[in-house]
């Protein structure tokens, strides 16, 4: 979800994302570490059909019933061939992922 609906829209088709044949992105941790600023995820991130190495730093806010993790990364788009459009000139090349995790006990 890009936070804009026409965007969403356009990012799921098959210049960008392609979610048809694509439909998932995935993640195999490696190591795990804790860091001054929270804590670091290592592992493999799978985009479309190319997997490289990736750290994601994040941290962990505890709630009574489990809590939260959040972080936030950037990927270069080009490297998971994700191309887009004509108007692919206008969005960078490095995109942000940022991902909020609830988890309960």
């Amino acid at each position: 979800d890009t936070g804009n609906k026409t965007q969403t829209k356009h990012a799921k088709n098959k210049k960008w994302f392609n979610v048809e044949q694509y439909p998932s992105i995935s993640f195999q941790s490696s190591n795990f570490k804790q860091t001054a600023e929270g804590y670091a995820v290592t592992g493999q991130l799978t985009i479309k059909d190319v997997t490289k190495e990736v750290t994601i730093p994040f941290t962990f806010q505890d709630a009574a019933d489990g809590g939260i993790f959040e972080g936030s990364f950037k990927v270069n788009r080009k490297d998971y061939n994700i191309k887009g459009n004509g108007f692919s000139f206008v969005v960078s090349n490095k995109i942000s992922i940022d991902l909020r995790i609830p988890v309960s006990q």
